[in-house]
């Protein structure tokens, strides 16, 4: 994975390059053959150009650490849960520009009774189950979902790796299972500690 994210940014940036020697060389025209113009002009792009392909490389290496550490905190620590129930609010939360969603959901089923982890890494993971009331985190919001409009909402039931939201007019929604929490705080999960009223 590292080397095709590697050879992904050569190809990326090869191009660009190329064309930026092919303007010097048309700029200096009868000085093409010039070692100084070319020293001068295509030493500094190179240097630019090596230089950006260590940041691509660290910078894609890092991400796969990331992803593989998440795909392993999410199989060892999440996947193992599933829970149903009634959602009491969906809150849409915009700290940085881009909305990301937290629904609150009273449990009316779950294989577990409490749990509660915050974890930073990548794009994040969380997950509150606490007093039959769980925080879970849907990561970014789509308007286009409509999610206001269902009341019932199934979590990774059988293993299916699904949130399944559904009403009483037999409509269904079906999204992949991510915890993701993108923008959100670590307080913003105390918001569905007031439903416990319901």
């Amino acid at each position: 994975m590292k080397e095709h994210h590697f050879f992904i940014a050569l190809l990326v940036t090869i191009p660009f390059v190329l064309i930026i020697l092919f303007l010097i060389i048309y700029k200096t025209k009868k000085e093409i053959y010039s070692a100084n113009v070319i020293f001068e002009n295509v030493m500094p792009l190179l240097l630019v150009y090596i230089c950006s392909m260590l940041f691509l490389y660290i910078s894609l290496n890092n991400t796969d650490e990331e992803t593989a550490l998440r795909n392993t905190l999410m199989e060892k620590e999440y996947l193992k849960i599933e829970f149903e129930g009634d959602i009491s609010s969906v809150n849409v939360l915009n700290h940085y520009g881009t909305p990301q969603c937290l629904i609150c959901v009273r449990i009316t089923h779950s294989n577990i009774d409490s749990f509660y982890r915050f974890d930073k890494i990548g794009d994040g993971l969380a997950l509150k189950i606490k007093d039959s009331i769980a925080s879970l985190p849907i990561g970014g919001y789509d308007a286009n979902d409509s999610l206001e409009n269902y009341s019932f909402v199934q979590v990774n039931i059988k293993g299916s790796n699904l949130i399944i939201f559904s009403n009483n007019q037999g409509d269904t929604l079906k999204l992949p299972l991510s915890y993701r929490t993108g923008g959100l705080f670590e307080s913003d999960f105390s918001r569905c500690d007031a439903n416990k009223r319901y």
